[in-house]
């Protein structure tokens, strides 16, 4: 459900301001939602109910510290913004400047905290403090996850209007063909998976790295021909 709520918002249906006083909304928590345009009320309240799920179940466990990192991690949707201002700005950024945004708006790093709450005393507050950190394997999953998602779903989401993907900001930066920026971005994604497989410093959990190793295959199968998640003509439906 938030994956949904994120992606949708990366459309851009709605205005800079108004995606800016949404993000105030989550950092606030406590505030009414009668100032909010009907379409983001249904985010936010989504948004505020698996928060308030995770809030109950966890402190049950005697892992409470998990709100104050969920909630952390659901505020990265500031950095979102930057994305809306750039497609309403009609600005395609390089790739590189892409890639790094990217790390956020695929939304990886909030399903990893969310995945991260439901596994019991696995995900101590050490896990959670090395996450934070911003390992290398956390930045290679998100990057893999939103170069194999731009390049299955570019064209469908230009036409409905989008924000730049990877495949346009390398069209764009390096003046070559559609299909050699598939080439680029799909060596790029070799390149994460090679990082993903590397066995990273500090972590407090073998069993956490299995997370990773999931979404990246997860990526794979929402994304292998089409994007899936999004059109989900047949194979997704079968999960519903």
């Amino acid at each position: 459900m938030l994956v949904s709520i994120l992606d949708d918002i990366n459309d851009v249906h709605g205005t800079i301001e108004e995606l800016e006083q949404f993000t105030k909304m989550i950092e606030r928590w406590d505030t009414s939602m009668e100032d909010l345009p009907d379409y983001t009320k249904v985010w936010f309240e989504a948004l505020f109910v698996s928060s308030s799920e995770i809030e109950e179940e966890t402190t049950k466990e005697g892992r409470s510290y998990c709100v104050s990192y969920t909630k952390e991690a659901i505020n990265l949707i500031l950095l979102l913004t930057q994305s809306a201002r750039c497609f309403n700005e009609d600005h395609v950024p390089t790739l590189e400047e892409n890639r790094k945004n990217g790390v956020f708006s695929c939304t990886y790093p909030l399903l990893t905290v969310s995945s991260l709450c439901g596994m019991g005393k696995i995900a101590s507050k050490e896990v959670f403090d090395w996450l934070f950190t911003h390992p290398k394997i956390l930045a290679s999953t998100s990057d893999l996850f939103r170069l194999i998602d731009d390049v299955a779903s570019h064209e469908f989401e230009q036409e409905r209007g989008h924000v730049a993907s990877s495949v346009e900001c390398c069209l764009k930066q390096h003046g070559v063909s559609k299909q050699d920026a598939h080439d680029e971005l799909t060596k790029l994604v070799e390149s994460d998976w090679k990082d993903i497989n590397e066995k990273p410093l500090g972590v407090p959990e073998k069993d956490v790295l299995q997370v990773f190793l999931n979404f990246g295959r997860a990526a794979d199968v929402f994304y292998s021909d089409y994007d899936a998640f999004t059109e989900s003509r047949t194979m997704i439906k079968r999960f519903d």
